[in-house]
């Protein structure tokens, strides 16, 4: 079914039939589904749905179909909080054990403001859990939490300095909302949000449900993605993911922040959520209460993703445009993130489309910034440098995708090195210098999703791979000892992280590698006689030789 009304004003001429074309999925058949919904100033221009709800009883998809929108639940814990504080009822410059004195000790004062912003350093729960294989639904409750971080309790960063999403921090947001409220948070939530707005599908899951009310429920799809299968039931982390509700619903809670931003009913609370909190160095981390805070090919953009039992949600707003684009889906068949680009690139009129054109310096080579490059919190980016054309190409880890960024000035740092400066087709800069010990870094604060300032250490080459790393190797805080062996056939390391469980090591670069962990990248950097461990939300993990 696919519905079009009217036309968006300050957009792109609305364009149906294309959106029609990009949306069509005419042989779905009897396999999971998505919906779409498309709002110009919160009024309905096109929505349009696929598949089914519920494959077994013949359900379709539908703009009511009741979903899981996984960490778009943020925004109603962000919410929530600044409306207790509204009533001051309490503070978010307030440290958390004012709150919460069962958490242990962390060696630096956190507070919620931090906890909001993903600045806290906290390292994400379930995913910490996930790689020592202890993730089941009884361990994702928060008092489960509060005893496993009783022995782990090394942050990533300290507090303030660094942006890293932690699920971690919107788990305690959530027993902070009922310790304050002395609700639960799902009762805080009916109360003063779903209620009010009328909401009427809306709630916080804090079962483990195997399908809802509507008869919708979540799917696996085989490799071939031919087959459907009924998926395990999932605990939710409360406050970081756990409302489920229908696009329609998801709706009426988009009209507060049009109400917002068009000045019809201004909100503190809404004015705080969409302001991006401020790291130590001065620099915005573009994150602000449950939203992220971005450009999205030069055109502002207030969005979030979710993704939680194979539900995935992808929500984004144009306030400039008044436009929303909202997206769900009940299995990882489709991906909302790609429809949502493709919906935004039809819509929007952007202006990206004309690179800068690109300054010549004498005596300069781009082709010595070549190499991969790789962040504190273990993120690679590899970079090309062309002479003949002055552009710096940025690829991410698999070299599949890319930026293109052109030299623009050569000015000199507050630590006294030369920075080059390139901008690309948005308006993102990316400054490359070299430091004193001839060490090669970018500063680079544009990204695929979030866009937090990242500082990317060159990694120089391997010229060998030996069995010199070889050996067992014992970490505390994962309480395991894990092994480093040389394939000598091959040529190649192997991580042996569970019994009987090898992870091929990937060469980055000299002493760095990476290896796949159920799809996920981690990266392995030998230091002496240790290793540290971790991907960008658990990070800094370390073994050490026995």
């Amino acid at each position: 079914m696919i519905i079009g009304v009217c036309s968006p004003a300050n957009a792109q001429e609305f364009r149906k039939e294309a959106l029609d074309s990009l949306l069509n999925q005419p042989n779905r058949g009897r396999m999971p589904g998505f919906a779409v919904r498309i709002l110009k100033n919160n009024e309905v221009i096109y929505a349009t749905q696929f598949g089914m709800a519920n494959t077994r009883k013949k359900i379709p998809m539908g703009q009511t179909s009741i979903m899981n929108i996984g960490s778009v639940t943020k925004q109603f814990t962000a919410y929530s909080i600044y409306l207790l504080e509204e009533r001051g009822l309490l503070l978010t410059t307030n440290e958390i054990h004012t709150y919460l004195p069962e958490l242990p000790d962390f060696g630096h004062e956190i507070t919620l403001k931090q906890l909001l912003g993903h600045t806290s350093g906290l390292r994400d729960y379930p995913d910490l859990i996930s790689l020592l294989n202890l993730s089941n639904n009884h361990n994702l409750q928060y008092s489960e939490m509060v005893e496993f971080l009783q022995t782990h309790k090394e942050l990533n960063f300290d507090p303030g300095t660094q942006f890293c999403y932690s699920n971690t921090g919107y788990m305690m947001l959530a027993a902070i909302i009922e310790r304050v409220s002395k609700l639960s948070y799902a009762q805080f939530l009916k109360q003063e949000i779903f209620d009010p707005l009328e909401m009427k599908t809306a709630f916080v899951n804090e079962a483990i449900l195997s399908e809802q009310s509507d008869g919708t429920t979540n799917y696996l799809i085989n490799e071939a993605k031919t087959k459907a299968f009924k998926s395990r039931s999932h605990r939710d982390v409360i406050g970081a993911t756990g409302v489920f509700c229908s696009l329609e619903d998801l709706t009426k809670w988009n009209q507060l922040f049009v109400n917002h931003e068009t000045g019809k009913n201004r909100s503190a609370m809404i004015a705080k959520m969409e302001t991006g909190f401020t790291l130590s160095d001065g620099s915005n981390c573009h994150y602000g209460g449950g939203l992220i805070l971005k450009n999205y090919r030069g055109e502002r953009v207030i969005e979030h993703s979710g993704g939680w039992g194979e539900y995935l949600t992808q929500y984004r707003r144009f306030p400039a445009q008044g436009i929303t684009i909202m997206i769900v889906t009940n299995s990882l068949l489709d991906s909302p993130f790609e429809i949502c680009d493709k919906i935004s690139n039809l819509l929007i009129r952007f202006d990206d489309q004309v690179r800068p054109e690109p300054l010549q310096f004498e005596g300069l080579s781009l082709a010595e910034m070549n190499g991969a490059y790789l962040s504190r919190d273990n993120i690679i980016r590899h970079v090309i440098g062309n002479d003949s054309t002055h552009n710096l190409r940025v690829y991410n880890s698999g070299k599949t995708l890319y930026s293109t960024y052109s030299l623009q000035n050569i000015e000199s740092l507050a630590d006294q090195t030369t920075g080059l400066f390139f901008s690309d087709s948005a308006g993102n800069e990316l400054v490359f210098h070299v430091l004193k010990d001839n060490t090669k870094q970018f500063i680079w604060y544009a990204g695929t999703y979030f866009q937090t300032k990242r500082i990317y250490t060159f990694v120089p080459a391997f010229t060998q791979i030996t069995p010199a790393f070889q050996g067992r190797y014992y970490s505390k805080e994962m309480n395991r000892t894990v092994r480093v062996k040389y394939n000598r056939r091959k040529q190649e390391l192997v991580f042996v992280l569970f019994r009987l469980i090898r992870y091929r090591m990937k060469p980055v670069g000299q002493s760095v590698f990476q290896v796949e962990i159920d799809d996920d990248p981690y990266i392995i950097r030998f230091v002496d006689n240790a290793f540290v461990f971790g991907n960008d939300w658990v990070y800094n993990l370390k073994v050490v030789r026995k």
